[in-house]
């Protein structure tokens, strides 16, 4: 099982990560888990605690961010000025969108190009 969680700060205001801190973050997240499906935590066998300076070092992602930044809720896909029911299509005649904020986008699976891509040969009859 992977467990994502949102809100985990790259910088700690009093110090750096430590086994000792993200053992604390593993209980805190475990015994959340454990809430909604009892019994969770004693079949737990391994966990590794992965914070933002890990997935920076190991993978690049600034400040360890995999989303690409905080998005607030007026500029989520659906919620953009002229945009809400054609995604990726956007107002703009001949403009797609195929971002991270987009419905396809987080994680830079490559999705959202994809899906951008199919509206672009679909909107020029080559489909």
């Amino acid at each position: 099982m992977t467990a994502t969680v949102g809100c985990i700060p790259y910088r700690l205001r009093d110090g750096a990560w430590s086994y000792a801190r993200r053992d604390r973050l593993r209980a805190i997240v475990t015994a959340q888990i454990a809430r909604v499906l009892p019994g969770f935590a004693e079949s737990v066998l391994a966990c590794e605690v992965l914070v933002p300076p890990d997935f920076e070092e190991q993978i690049g992602a600034t400040e360890g961010d995999l989303w690409g930044g905080e998005i607030a809720a007026g500029q989520m896909f659906g919620r953009r000025p002229g945009v809400a029911h054609s995604p990726p299509r956007s107002f703009l005649r001949g403009f797609y969108l195929a971002g991270k904020s987009t419905p396809a986008g987080p994680l830079a699976t490559g999705a959202a190009g994809a899906v951008a891509a199919r509206a672009v040969l679909a909107d020029l009859g080559r489909r």
